[in-house]
């Protein structure tokens, strides 16, 4: 899949939520998907970090969506 692709699916999927929680939540959410990632890569713990990755790149990409 490509990242124009991955974008259509994210929106398609999440914008109506995400949209109604606003950007300033959803970012907040991106924050804490990030710091679960962080807490996976320094315990080495490669499944955990593979899952908390595509957390933070879906996240990251509905931000971006609401953003414009």
């Amino acid at each position: 899949m490509q990242i124009r692709e991955f974008q259509h699916l994210i929106r398609a999927t999440y914008h109506k939520r995400d949209g109604k929680r606003g950007i300033d939540k959803n970012a907040l959410w991106f924050v804490e998907e990030v710091g679960e990632f962080a807490e996976a890569v320094r315990k080495r713990n490669t499944a955990e970090m593979a899952k908390e990755a595509a957390d933070v790149v879906a996240w990251l990409t509905s931000v971006c969506d609401l953003a414009g």
